[in-house]
């Protein structure tokens, strides 16, 4: 019952719905109280031991109606009809438990289930997916389960468990704030990092540069109008700092349609399987560089 709660929850949330999933807690309340009332003087500590089963049994029965009432009417109580409402959802990835931030517009997500102990919460192994492929691919295991599995929310954004979007002051962005500056922009990235390098250089140093100029070969064969700014930034000494983004579904859905059909033919040259578990995330090294590729060439306003 615990499982179907967080999946159910995280799926109404996904949606767009937060405030409607938050009444799962007033229902888990009910439970604990009417164990603490009704059943302990019958039955017990036995009573007290089902009181958490109970509740998640009740929280089931509220949300699973409310998942289907949200998807086939894409409205929440409160919201007047014809109401503007822009869903904004942020998943944070994550292979580790930590202290969720408290704005439900976060909602986090296992990246690499497929292959590690289930924490709780939603995993990337679940729908269509590529959790098997974490070890080479990194977070992007999670970026991937995003665009085949999120179909409701008007825009979508990836975070890390311990990077987030702040302001200048340090503040973890609320979702009013995303709403406001999508309201103006096309996409939210992380601030560009100025190096005393160049990325490729800074690769080069750190993992097989053959990797690097693989991707670079597949970009120039399969989308050669990017392969200009491919180049121009892995030989510019700035660079972007990890894979962190917020944007319209739409333009998610086609950014990733591009850069997985490029690691795809690029497997084909790429043999990572004898590097060790850190130099092993070769996509999910590249793909930083390549956000900054996708990003330029396509969207206006950055």
């Amino acid at each position: 019952p615990l499982a179907l709660v967080n999946i159910v929850r995280f799926l109404i949330q996904g949606m767009g719905f937060s405030k409607l999933a938050v009444f799962a807690g007033a229902f888990e309340m009910l439970a604990r109280g009417l164990a603490g009332f009704l059943l302990v003087p019958y039955f017990g500590f036995s009573a007290v031991r089902f009181a958490n089963p109970l509740a998640w049994i009740f929280a089931d029965i509220f949300l699973i109606p409310a998942f289907f009432y949200v998807r086939n009417n894409g409205r929440y109580f409160g919201q007047t009809e014809g109401a503007v409402i822009m869903s904004v959802t942020v998943f944070t990835m994550t292979h580790k438990k930590f202290p969720t931030p408290g704005d439900p517009f976060y909602v986090p997500l296992q990246v690499g289930r497929a292959a590690h102990q289930d924490l709780g919460y939603i995993g990337d192994d679940t729908g269509v997916n590529i959790s098997e492929k974490n070890c080479y691919y990194g977070e992007l295991t999670g970026v991937y389960w995003v665009w085949k599995n999120i179909k409701t929310s008007d825009y979508v954004g990836i975070c890390h468990y311990r990077r987030y979007f702040c302001t200048e002051e340090g503040r973890i962005l609320t979702g009013a704030e995303y709403e406001r500056i999508l309201s103006e922009y096309d996409i939210i990235t992380s601030k560009r990092l100025k190096l005393n390098y160049t990325y490729y250089e800074g690769y080069a140093s750190d993992y097989n540069i053959r990797d690097l100029e693989a991707v670079g070969e597949v970009l120039q064969e399969m989308y050669p109008e990017y392969y200009q700014m491919f180049e121009r930034l892995v030989h510019d000494k700035g660079t972007y700092f990890g894979n962190m983004m917020v944007c319209t579904k739409a333009l998610y859905d086609e950014y990733c349609q591009w850069l997985f059909s490029v690691f795809e033919k690029a497997e084909e040259q790429i043999d990572a399987s004898g590097y060790d578990d850190y130099h092993k995330r070769v996509y999910g090294f590249i793909s930083v560089s390549s956000l900054c590729v996708g990003a330029g060439q396509r969207i206006e306003g950055v």
